[in-house]
Order: C-alpha cells, then structure tokens, then sequence
C-alpha cells in the first residue's frame, strides 16, 4: 500500500448517496464491528478491520488537526461531525461526512457521502492546513482551521457542523424517499408486518420533521437579525435621550414643560432597555436551542436509516446460522438505545425548552411592543409642547425625528418577530408531536425485534 501524501495512481472509491458505512469502535477506537458498506467501500475484508485501529483507513492527505478535534470533543462524550478522506486497501479514496457519537465503553461512527457547496469548501482549506501542518506544526493548522470556519461566517465548529449535516441530509434525496416496503425478505408474516408498518409510519413522521427542520433553520437568523437590529436601535435611543436632557438644560426655563417630558422619556428608555436584554437574553438561548434541535433531529435521523439498514440484514440472514446475525442483533440494540435514551430524548427536552422561550419571547415582544406605543405618546406630547413655544422651534427637531425613526423600525421589528415566532411555536408543537410518535415507533420495533430473537433461539433448537 502506497503511504505516500500524495498518490497519483489512486482512484476516488465510489458508492451511493444512500449507502451508509457504520462502525464501532472501542474507546481508544480499536474496530469491534462494521458493516457490509463500511468493508465493501474500504477494500479490507471484515476480519482485517475487527481489532485494528480506525486509523487504518486514515488517508495521509489528511490534516491531523481534524483528528485533534475529533478526540478533543469525544473525550468530553459530545457528538462531532466532519469531512474525512479515507483510503481503501488499496491506496485509493473515499470522502465521507462522518458523525461520531460516544456510546458506552466505545464509539459509533456513521458515514454518509457528501456532497454539498461546503464539502467543496473544506476539501480546499483541508490541502491548506496540510500545509500548513508540514511547514509549521499541528497547533498552527489547528488555529487556521477555525479561523477559517468563522470567516465562512460560523460563530463556532459546532454551529458549522450542524449547518454541514442539515445541509448534506436535505440535498441526500434518496434518504427521503417513501417506500411501500423496507425489507425485501419476509421471514414471519406478523412481525415482518408489524416492523415494516411501523418503519413506514416512522419515515412518514420523519418527512413532516425534516419539512419543520428547514423551517426552524430559517427563523433563528431571521430572529438574529431583528435582535441585532432592536439592540442598534436602542444603542442610538439612549444617545437621543442624552441629547434631548442637554438641550432642556441649555434652555433653561423656557422648556420647563419639555425638561419633564424629557425626563419622563429618559425613564421610558431605561425601562426599554431593559426588556430588550431580556429579549436579547431569549433571543439567544432560543438561537442555542434551534441549533441543537437542528443537529440532535439530523442524527436521529441517520441512527434511524442505519437501524432500516441493519434490519434489511437481519432480516434477509434471519434464517442463517451464522453468528453474525447475532452481531447484527447486538448492533441493532445499540442503536435503539442510543435513539430512544440519548438523542431521542435530548431532542425531546431541547424541543419543550424551546416551546418554553417562544412563549417568554412572544411575551417580552408584546411587552416591548406597549412600550413603543407609549414611547409614541411622549413624542406625540413633546411635538404639541413644542409647537407651544415659538422661542424653542427647531431645537428638538432632529432628536423628533430619531424618535419617530426608532418607532417606525422597531414596530416593524417587533411584528416580525411576533408573527415568525407564531409560527415556529407551532411548528415546535407539531415537531415535538412527530417526534413523540416517532419514538413510540421504535419502541415498538424493538418490542418485535426481540420476538424474532426468540423465534430465532427456537429455530436453533
């Protein structure tokens, strides 16, 4: 096998959008099992994996200060995904878009092929910190690494994660499509009936989430942008109100009806001020929370397909002896229980959490939206006391003006926001409800996946 960085007799290794490479790993990520797509796409035949390092189907061309991060966040038991360049037995290549989850005593990894404008982006900033690895050290190109995630506009490499695996799963069409039956191979008609009714009930949910996903995925910049806009707005309030005091000051007694009116406003930004850190406080949290429903929803969804995946084996070698059919059945297990007691149910909580700050949002919005109006009225007052005095005339004309501009942005702002958080409230609901069903699918599904293991232990009898 050539180790060579660059091999230019290596050929890209090819498989299907829909294919998924699934394997488990130790935690020092020695290979304890892998299925068909995963040895089919490397080349290795399953026994060469088993008990060898993952590593060994890193490819050279590789940046190890992706592997740094990698380890970093599975140490701490968090989820990563990232673009990985593999080589075959052979010394060619395969991309995949990898999602590396902790599970006990060990790792899953599940692997899908990618294909979105920002796989084309990572692949030329992977040959820079190469580079840069081989000219300088792995902490350079580590540090290079996200300073190029936040110039393509991520706050973090967890936000540009889940962007990347929403983004790959959305564009994957094959994984959407519906089908009238999952497995090819009957081997009880009842349970076979029950499972596939309940894989296909489960899929139908899943289509309705992906649909609310793309929704939610729209609304947290929308909901960034209004609040950025308020706390601009009410940066330049405060200058008004500032303004307004000097000018009643210079006055003196002339604008003894306006300096109290003055102060009335001053009081009046105080108290704005302070709803709008409450809703930037919402805003963001809210923001947090719809990326993390973002991400948790795209993972369940690949431990869903891989789970389709490893039933259509278990079930087409049901009635074989051999004793990876126990090893499907162990795999099998795992998934459920990382579906149905880890991301299923952090989705879950993160879901009721966020129908939660919708409600406090649609409230601090309200409450912001009277306050504006009675901001409305002091302007309004200060106009017609104003116009009382000719000596004065012109003096307040600009702050006015300001005040009047803030009003007509921010009740436009804060309509915005009432109307989309309406909306995402509810498709929170609906998601939320899917979500729920989905679950109890599974559930079910594990119910019968086990009367087959007893149908199983008596066929062997």
């Amino acid at each position: 096998m050539n180790s060579t960085n660059q091999n230019t007799q290596s050929k890209e290794v090819d498989f299907d959008f829909d294919e998924i490479l699934f394997s488990i790993t130790d935690k020092r990520g020695i290979i304890l099992d892998g299925n068909k797509v995963f040895t089919r796409v490397s080349g290795f035949q399953k026994d060469e994996l088993i008990n060898k390092p993952h590593n060994i189907v890193r490819h050279p061309d590789m940046p190890k200060c992706v592997y740094k991060l990698l380890w970093e966040k599975l140490k701490e038991e968090k989820s990563i995904v990232a673009f990985i360049k593999n080589k075959d037995a052979k010394g060619n290549f395969y991309w995949v878009l990898s999602c590396f989850m902790p599970i006990q005593n060990g790792y899953l990894s599940i692997r899908i092929k990618p294909q979105s404008p920002l796989f084309l982006k990572i692949k030329e900033l992977y040959s820079e910190l190469f580079i840069t690895e081989k000219n300088s050290n792995i902490n350079s190109s580590y540090d290079l690494f996200l300073k190029k995630i936040s110039e393509i506009g991520f706050d973090s490499y967890e936000s540009f994660m889940t962007r990347v695996l929403s983004s790959e799963l959305f564009l994957n069409k094959k994984f959407l499509v519906q089908k009238e039956n999952i497995f090819s191979k009957k081997v009880n008609t009842e349970i076979y009936t029950e499972v596939n009714r309940n894989f296909l009930n489960n899929k139908k949910e899943f289509s309705i989430i992906i649909e609310k996903m793309k929704l939610l995925i729209l609304f947290a910049p929308l909901l960034k942008e209004k609040t950025d806009q308020i706390l601009l707005s009410c940066n330049k309030l405060d200058y008004i109100s500032l303004n307004m005091s000097i000018n009643s000051g210079n006055l003196g007694q002339q604008t003894a009806s306006v300096s109290i009116i003055s102060r009335e406003f001053q009081i009046m930004v105080s108290t704005i001020r302070t709803q709008v850190k409450k809703f930037q406080d919402i805003s963001k949290e809210l923001r947090t929370l719809l990326e993390m429903i973002e991400l948790e929803g795209c993972l369940s969804f690949l431990q869903i397909q891989t789970i389709e995946n490893y039933l259509i084996d278990y079930f087409e070698n049901f009635s074989s002896s051999d004793s990876n059919i126990n090893n499907l059945a162990q795999n099998v297990n795992i998934l459920f229980t990382l579906f149905i007691d880890n991301s299923n149910n952090k989705l879950i909580r993160s879901l009721d959490k966020s129908q939660y700050l919708c409600k406090n949002l649609l409230e601090i919005s309200n409450s912001l939206k009277g306050k504006i109006f009675s901001l409305e009225i002091t302007k309004d007052l200060s106009k017609i006391e104003i116009s009382r005095n000719p000596s004065i005339e012109g003096y307040f004309d600009n702050q006015i003006l300001d005040i009047h501009q803030f009003i007509l942005t921010n009740k436009e702002n804060i309509a915005n926001i009432l109307t989309e958080t309406n909306k995402v409230a509810n498709d929170l609901h609906v998601f939320s409800g899917n979500v729920s069903k989905m679950k109890n699918y599974i559930n079910l599904i594990k119910i019968k996946l086990n009367q087959t293991a007893h149908i199983k232990e008596k066929l062997a009898s």
